[in-house]
């Protein structure tokens, strides 16, 4: 584990947490794991609706928002994992979903 004393934090309030690290122009945005796996659940769910709807653009916009978000997902998980930290929803959604 890494700490770094120079991240700039543009706004602290809760959920909307705004920094920069060091070496990045452009600010980001941090989004909690509880959060993010409520949004990979939801792009799940859309990627299946679109799916049966006939649209391949839609499915396809669909599918890598979700794939996309999957990747975020399973890294923020096997990063917990690695510093024995319990993940904050009840069970690896990214094995149980993929």
């Amino acid at each position: 584990m890494k700490k770094e004393a120079t991240v700039e934090i543009l706004s602290g309030a809760i959920n909307h947490v705004v920094l920069r690290t060091p070496g990045r122009n452009f600010p980001g945005m941090v989004i909690q794991g509880d959060s993010l796996a409520r949004l990979y659940r939801c792009a799940a769910d859309i990627c299946r609706l679109a799916k049966g709807c006939g649209d391949e653009e839609l499915a396809g916009e669909a599918d890598a928002l979700c794939t996309e978000l999957g990747e975020r997902l399973a890294f923020y998980e096997k990063v917990l994992e690695s510093h024995g930290i319990e993940i904050p929803y009840a069970s690896p959604l990214v094995k149980e979903t993929a």
